[in-house]
């Protein structure tokens, strides 16, 4: 049985990082590159991605504020999305995490890294982190490990504070 790739969306206003980015996971990835958050909303009224990469500093509208639109309506709220940000500053990685990002990457980046941060989120079977949630889900304690599942989600590709 043939799985389809599946669809990421690259958002980012350097041309370079976005033929960058392509290059690197057009391989294991539909991917498709977009140099606005207003792209990327038209692009979404025709088509379900399956995790959104999202840059901070665009110009007209930031990565922050694409967030907020993409987590109130009913048909984005779900995807997960990524920050990819030159910004190394701890309060953008907390508002970003606070607005609904699932990770954050820093730029320049590593691909096997942003690979693997990718694979986490989009296969959480296959990562460490799930296997214990399967563990625990034998356990009394299973509720517990239920309400701390997503905020430990959003820490799979190691960030830290």
């Amino acid at each position: 049985m043939k799985t389809s790739k599946k669809l990421i969306l690259l958002v980012d206003d350097s041309r370079v990082n976005l033929l960058l980015g392509k290059n690197v996971l057009e391989k294991k990835y539909n991917v498709f590159t977009m140099s606005s958050a207003k792209k990327l909303f038209a692009f979404l009224l025709r088509n379900k991605a399956d995790l959104i990469l999202l840059d901070i500093d665009m110009p007209e509208m930031n990565g922050f504020e694409a967030i907020k639109i993409l987590k109130e309506k009913p048909e984005t709220r779900d995807v997960p999305v990524i920050f990819l940000s030159a910004s190394t500053k701890t309060t953008d990685k907390a508002t970003g995490l606070s607005l609904g990002a699932i990770d954050f990457v820093a730029k320049p980046y590593e691909p096997s890294r942003l690979i693997e941060c990718i694979e986490a989120h989009l296969n959480p079977r296959h990562t460490s982190a799930a296997r214990r949630t399967k563990r625990l889900s034998n356990t009394p304690g299973y509720l517990r490990a239920q309400t701390r599942r997503i905020p430990f989600r959003r820490n799979l590709c190691g960030l830290t504070f």
